[in-house]
């Protein structure tokens, strides 16, 4: 090894804490004896059937009353074991317990189960039609990493460098996005074959993230280049004071929708109406690195395979200083927000004691999210040379697509069974089908990915029913609540 590769070994140690969080691993960002950090990952994902009930689908014989929530059931994954099928440098990584100290296994956790979901839903005869009021939480995404604190102590006794470092680093991180909906509605049936039904839907959607990095990181170093350009000595010091971030937003929306229902003889026409609106509130963030790495993609500045690389007086000074670069994200734009119109038709095979039936949704547009005019600044390391910061600005563009839904629907008595498939894709910016290009072409629906729908119960009693309901697919979770028939 090269005194040139010892000056590199010395200087991944320090920001190898923050890769590991920022963007994943790399082979070169690793060398012997390098402790890693825990890492932990929370997701909860909550979607309600109860959304996709049929506007005329009431009793028009006497009242009905319904509560029902979700019941978690968490799935642990070993992320290690996960990443170990992907390629080699998972393997090297995560399978050599020489990286860590005192030989201890790095296991990145994740942790994905449903969140409770809760409705109520209430259909009362009467002006010679039903009316009905239902309030459900339709969707809710939580997530969640925790990043550190781990206890850093590295040392080395090579020829030619003399290094010690200590330190801390934790960085948390919280997602949460909801959408809930409250409804009045109305059917009105013309005859035994002919029901005709409104809704009018508030939605309120919101969404929210916090972020922090705390780093404390100081040690020594004393690299020999070679005798005759002597040695570089210097401390290493970044107190969290100085490599630090916080990640700040806060957005909500309200809007009214309506949806139409028709059912004649065996056919059911089901047609909810999305919208486009623009959402209050802010965003901002911040975070500051060690100046010999770019804060927006986390990688060296700096070649120092190149001789006069390490000679560079200003390159040097950054090293000498513990210079930082400090990266701000901020905007007061409102965020745009995009539901989709959804049309379903619905055929009944068997309307008797057993009953069943399939169904087809098609959706028009995707779930859009957009943030525009983000003001984006750089400042400059603080060293001896006066470098002006980076002003610039940029844009946020996610969208969720979910397409023909085709569903089947079986009831015998109290039990039921609803199974099915999806279209489900996401696209980022200008890029689409970003699930679609990641699964194989069996489990594609055009070039979506196929997400199945699997799950089944039964309501138990007469005048009060309780209901036992399962939720196998896409998420495990357990439903139950109590029907009340007035």
């Amino acid at each position: 090894m090269t005194e040139k590769q010892y000056f590199l070994v010395a200087i991944l140690v320090v920001f190898a804490v923050f890769r590991v969080g920022a963007q994943g691993f790399s082979e070169d960002d690793f060398g012997a004896n390098i402790t890693l950090p825990s890492f932990e990952a929370r997701v909860s994902l909550g979607f309600n059937y109860d959304m996709l009930k049929p506007p005329t689908d009431v009793s028009f014989h006497y009242p009905v009353g319904f509560f029902g929530t979700n019941v978690p059931l968490n799935q642990n994954f070993n992320l290690r074991n996960i990443a170990g099928s992907f390629d080699r440098i998972s393997d090297s990584v995560f399978n050599d317990t020489t990286l860590f100290r005192n030989g201890e296994d790095f296991q990145p956790t994740a942790v994905a189960r449903q969140n409770p979901n809760n409705s109520v839903i209430v259909s009362v005869p009467m002006l010679g039609g039903v009316g009905s009021f239902s309030y459900t939480q339709n969707f809710f995404l939580e997530y969640e990493t925790i990043l550190g604190n781990p206890s850093i102590f590295l040392s080395s006794d090579l020829d030619d460098v003399d290094f010690i470092l200590r330190g801390t680093v934790n960085v948390p991180l919280h997602l949460s996005l909801g959408w809930e909906t409250m409804t009045f509605g109305y059917a009105y049936q013309v005859d035994r074959n002919f029901t005709f039904a409104f809704n009018l839907s508030r939605h309120l959607f919101f969404a929210d993230l916090r972020g922090r990095i705390d780093a404390d990181l100081l040690g020594t170093y004393n690299i020999y280049i070679d005798s005759a350009m002597g040695s570089v000595h210097g401390e290493l010091d970044y107190p969290s004071e100085r490599i630090n971030g916080y990640a700040l937003g806060s957005y909500d929306a309200e809007v009214w929708t309506p949806t139409l229902g028709l059912r004649f003889w065996r056919f059911s026409l089901t047609s909810r109406f999305g919208f486009s609106t623009r959402a209050r509130g802010s965003f901002s963030a911040r975070y500051s690195l060690p100046a010999f790495i770019y804060p927006e993609t986390f990688r060296m500045k700096y070649d120092l395979d190149d001789p006069d690389v390490l000679m560079d007086p200003e390159v040097r000074e950054l090293f000498l200083t513990n210079a930082v670069d400090s990266l701000g994200y901020s905007t007061q734009s409102r965020l745009h927000w995009k539901l989709p119109h959804a049309h379903t038709i619905t055929l009944d095979l068997l309307d008797r004691a057993v009953s069943m039936s399939i169904s087809y949704t098609k959706l028009f547009g995707e779930l859009e999210m957009r943030l525009e005019d983000i003001r984006k600044e750089q400042w400059a390391a603080e060293s001896g040379s006066d470098r002006e910061g980076l002003v610039d600005s940029l844009g946020f563009d996610v969208g969720v697509s979910v397409d023909h839904i085709i569903m089947f629907h079986g009831r015998y008595l109290g039990a039921f069974l609803n199974a099915g498939v999806c279209a489900i894709d996401v696209r980022s910016g200008e890029r689409e089908n970003v699930l679609g290009e990641n699964v194989p072409a069996k489990l594609r629906m055009g070039d979506a990915a196929m997400l199945p729908i699997l799950n089944f119960g039964s309501a138990i009693g007469t005048k009060i029913q309780v209901l036992l309901e399962l939720n196998v697919l896409p998420l495990p979770a357990f439903k139950t609540g109590i029907y009340y028939h007035f």
